[in-house]
């Protein structure tokens, strides 16, 4: 299946609802709820799928810390989040936007729609990181010098 990437600019509970929307699709679960039930029952569709997904210990934080907002995802009908990048707050929408902030108090800010992580390509950043730098060119052999060679003991 492979690792999931999020847009660069997301962070925090868009980090998680973009992870949480991928799974969701990915797992063809409808709620959070309904993929926790089925991976509790030990579903064996949903469990190898998300066993499958190769979520990283950060993005495995961020899904944690953020289970409240997740619950209230829904696939179909669509009930996403869509996050003020001035001020934080998160509304759900279901296709269109709001054009500017109904949350904070004056906040001038146009929410963004939640888009679902993609698949990476490659390997994920954590295993490029760990991953082995390619080994140095092997040192020349130093030359043989005589005068290291015992004509009279051979093995010392």
């Amino acid at each position: 299946m492979g690792w999931l990437k999020t847009r660069d600019n997301y962070s925090g509970l868009s980090q998680a609802a973009s992870l949480g929307i991928a799974i969701l699709k990915k797992t063809k679960q409808n709620t959070w709820q309904e993929l926790l039930e089925a991976m509790e029952a030990g579903d064996p569709l949903v469990v190898k799928t998300f066993l499958g997904l190769d979520l990283s210990d950060a993005q495995l934080d961020v899904i944690s810390a953020h289970q409240d907002a997740l619950n209230l995802l829904r696939i179909n009908p669509a009930a996403t989040p869509a996050v003020c990048p001035k001020c934080g707050h998160f509304i759900l929408v279901s296709d269109s936007v709001p054009s500017k902030c109904m949350v904070g108090s004056g906040c001038e800010g146009k929410p963004a729609k939640i888009v679902a992580a993609t698949a990476g390509k490659g390997l994920p950043p954590e295993a490029q990181a760990a991953k082995p730098a390619p080994a140095a060119a092997a040192a020349e052999p130093e030359a043989d010098d005589a005068d290291d060679f015992d004509f009279d003991d051979p093995f010392a």
